[in-house]
């Protein structure tokens, strides 16, 4: 829809942002194939309480590449996108952030989806799916027209969140859906220092080159993790564990 209402350009302009926004969501998409067939076998035997686990931990694992992403884009994406693809690219700095929104978003539905799809309740997940793409084509064909690629965007982001909503409904009358509070909290922590390093960094550091753009990228990434390893303990002995499982 994109390219009927717009120019080639920002159909390549709003690809390149979507890209980039989907590296939120990788952990995402790792934890899906691997809970899956798992989430389908417990629903099958009726154990409930493994399902509910699965589904607190999946949420918390996802947000923690998610959400410091979500803050690295919204202070260094415009000068990101400007050294890696051009001035013209620069100016869906604004499309990205609401995309980064997106891709948060998306992993609640995502899971909501999963777990319906392996309980076998396709016959309501496909009402979801329905009510979705309608409201999706309604609202790209409002608003794209009127401001360009941030619409479809918004677009994306409504629908997106109808969808997760819509899926949570259903799905919290088969399981209790439970978010970790103080992980998802230490997360939000670790992002918020992280995001502090980066703004006085800026406000220190101009950034004329590519290769300065990226040093804050770098170390806040090493702080964000440590931090977070420092704050939950949880997450570390987790880390930990599967760092053995790896040497060994």
């Amino acid at each position: 829809m994109i390219g009927y209402f717009l120019s080639n350009a920002d159909v390549g302009v709003y690809r390149i942002v979507l890209q980039f926004t989907l590296m939120a969501t990788f952990m995402t998409v790792v934890l899906r194939s691997t809970l899956y067939p798992r989430v389908s076998r417990w629903g099958k035997i009726g154990d409930t309480s493994l399902i509910e686990a699965s589904l607190s931990r999946a949420f918390t694992y996802s947000l923690i590449l998610a959400v410091p992403m979500a803050m690295g884009g919204f202070l260094l994406g415009d000068k990101l996108l400007y050294y890696f693809y051009g001035a013209d690219f620069a100016e869906g700095y604004i499309t990205m952030i609401v995309l980064f929104v997106v891709q948060i978003i998306n992993i609640f539905s995502y899971f909501f989806a999963t777990y319906l799809t392996a309980m076998d309740r396709l016959k309501y997940l496909f009402k979801v799916t329905v009510v979705s793409v309608a409201a999706n084509i309604a609202l790209n064909a409002l608003l794209i027209p009127l401001i360009g690629i941030l619409g479809a965007a918004i677009a994306t982001l409504v629908t997106m969140g109808l969808s997760a909503v819509l899926s949570m409904s259903i799905l919290s009358k088969i399981i209790m859906i439970r978010i970790e509070i103080d992980s998802l909290r230490n997360i939000l922590k670790a992002s918020v220092m992280m995001g502090l390093l980066i703004m006085v960094y800026r406000l220190l550091v101009p950034l004329s080159n590519v290769w300065v753009t990226l040093i804050p990228v770098v170390i806040g990434g090493f702080l964000y993790l440590a931090l977070l390893l420092k704050f939950d303990r949880k997450i570390y002995e987790d880390s930990k564990g599967i760092m053995l499982q790896m040497i060994m």
